[in-house]
């Protein structure tokens, strides 16, 4: 009987560990996600956005001749 409870106690440990290191991969998985997210996202959109000021600069600019 008392093999049983302990066997009992060290599956529900063993259950909560599991738990533990899921939630923390996901955790870690989603922090790893958004980092990629802003490493290329971003500096795309600071480019995108450069690109389209110079298209609008150069169409602004009066043509002489």
């Amino acid at each position: 009987m008392r093999e049983a409870s302990r066997f009992r106690e060290v599956s529900v440990s063993l259950i909560l560990w599991c738990a533990m290191i899921a939630i923390t991969l996901v955790y870690l998985g989603g922090i790893v996600i958004f980092a990629i997210i802003c490493a290329v996202a971003l500096p795309a959109l600071w480019a995108y956005t450069v690109v389209l000021r110079a298209i609008d600069g150069a169409r602004r600019v009066p043509r002489v001749g």
